[in-house]
């Protein structure tokens, strides 16, 4: 509550904070640190003194003493404390039964993605008490409408104090909130948010480009596609960095190197590029823009319009083979891709049409960033003396019967090479196979196709999934496919 104050009732001042979010955080330990349950505090944000009240008094039992500083010197915000077992919202779940029913080992933790030492500052819903970290997990899974209406998206831990908090919202809209706690963890439920849990790369940088849209409404669709690819990215990478030029009679840098907080605050900053009209000297703006130091080593998506379909790229495309660049183009028309645009992109496979742009790309992207942390982590084990998998994606290329479709295919097949010591002394290694679960459990490959029928009932239904994205699986001879 912005300019109010709870007179009477404080009990310790820490002294001064470095902003409103840690006083919240010493109110939340005051148990541990000062010995009594902190039921509200008020935050000194006066410029100078930054100091910090915690209170054992609150508005619903002490409303009479809450005042307004509207008027006052000192500028005053007053928060209260609801993670308290005084309220409604919070269950113990100490008793033995309750613990022995929710204590449930396959609970679904593949839907969570989670993130060690942070927290969520400020958001309570629900609080269990006395729970280990998969019963709150599960509390958080089977929560579908249970925060007044509302699921629960996310949630925070204290270990210690095995102290569970559900909550509706997330870090993607509040990221000033999120925030370093060695007590706690935060983990997100990206089944409740519809999000596959695909954490393909930590970060991944992608720049746009916008080539002399022939009107305001193939500039739209640009954008809009450019939004549309952002949300899809920002799904399965922790930090998302993206640029967006406009090639006019010069190259023009509209966004650069700009970190996705949220898809609502990308779009925001997108609606604010102007259109700007046909420009000459395409390919040479182009070659300007490959060789620039913020976008060479990113993913690059050049969006080209219909005037500009018979242009020619050389410059372009000899700079892109050079500096090695991945390229992928779309169109603004639905007319087919010239040869000019498809010497453009890196592949063949990397020129779409915009009547699809947004849902092709985000393949291309996913099966680019997944297979450079494929190949990495091959490179790995192969210095480490280790399991080698070649072909990507990899996928079960002996078995004779039922997997006649995988070997016409000769895209999903693999092969592994095994060290008979290492299958002798049963040392298992953790392997991403290119598979992952999808939020319905189902397999599919890193291009988001799903597993043959056959395939996951006969081979993959007893897998065990690991890792901190739930995208590996064991290298396991027991299980008799590897």
């Amino acid at each position: 509550m912005p300019n109010k104050a709870l007179v009477g009732y404080a009990v310790v001042s820490p002294g001064k904070t470095e902003n409103a979010v840690k006083c919240l955080q010493m109110c939340q330990n005051s148990k541990k640190s000062f010995d009594f349950i902190c039921k509200s505090q008020s935050v000194e944000a006066f410029r100078d003194s930054r100091e910090c009240v915690l209170n054992n008094g609150n508005s619903k039992e002490n409303g009479d003493f809450l005042f307004s500083t509207k008027d006052s010197e000192d500028q005053v915000d007053y928060y209260e404390n609801i993670c308290l077992s005084e309220f409604n919202n919070v269950h113990d779940l100490s008793d033995d039964s309750k613990t022995e029913m929710l204590d449930i080992d396959n609970v679904d933790t593949k839907c969570f993605r989670s993130f060690r030492h942070r927290s969520l500052v400020g958001f309570a819903d629900k609080v269990f008490l006395n729970v280990t970290h998969k019963q709150c997990m599960y509390q958080c899974f089977q929560c579908k409408k249970c925060l007044d209406g509302e699921p629960c998206n996310s949630l925070v831990f204290y270990r210690e104090r095995q102290e569970c908090i559900l909550i509706s919202e997330t870090r993607r809209n509040h990221l000033d909130l999120f925030v370093e706690d060695p007590e706690t963890d935060y983990s997100e439920n990206l089944c409740s948010l519809g999000i596959e849990n695909v954490l393909c790369a930590e970060t991944v940088t992608l720049t746009f480009v916008i080539v002399a849209s022939n009107s305001t409404n193939e500039f739209q669709l640009a954008l809009n596609n450019t939004v549309k690819i952002v949300n899809d990215t920002e799904r399965y990478t922790d930090t998302l960095v993206v640029s967006v030029v406009q090639i006019s009679n010069l190259p023009v840098m509209e966004l650069e190197s700009y970190v996705v907080d949220s898809t609502d605050s990308f779009k925001n900053r997108i609606k604010s590029i102007p259109w700007r009209k046909n420009g000459l000297e395409t390919d040479k703006n182009l070659e300007t823009v490959i060789e620039s130091e913020i976008i060479k080593d990113s993913l690059i998506i050049v969006f080209v319009g219909s005037a500009e379909q018979n242009t020619s790229f050389d410059k372009f495309t000899a700079k892109r083979k050079q500096l090695n660049t991945t390229v992928i183009v779309a169109t603004l028309s639905n007319d087919t891709p010239s040869t000019a645009l498809s010497t453009m992109a890196s592949d063949q496979r990397f020129v779409v049409k915009s009547t699809n742009a947004s849902e092709e790309i985000d393949k291309l992207i996913r099966l680019q960033f997944c297979q450079q942390q494929l190949n990495s982590f091959q490179q790995q084990t192969a210095k480490s003396g280790g399991v080698t998998i070649q072909n990507i994606p990899v996928i079960l290329k002996n078995i004779s019967h039922g997997a006649e479709g995988y070997q016409k295919n000769g895209t999903q097949q693999y092969s592994i090479v095994k060290e008979e010591k290492l299958l002798r002394e049963k040392k298992l290694k953790d392997i991403w196979i290119g598979l992952y679960r999808s939020n319905t459990s189902s397999w599919r490959w890193t291009d988001g196709t799903e597993v043959d029928g056959w395939l996951q009932d006969k081979h993959l239904y007893n897998i065990t999934t690991t890792g901190d994205g739930k995208n590996c699986v064991y290298f396991n001879d027991s299980v008799g496919i590897f």
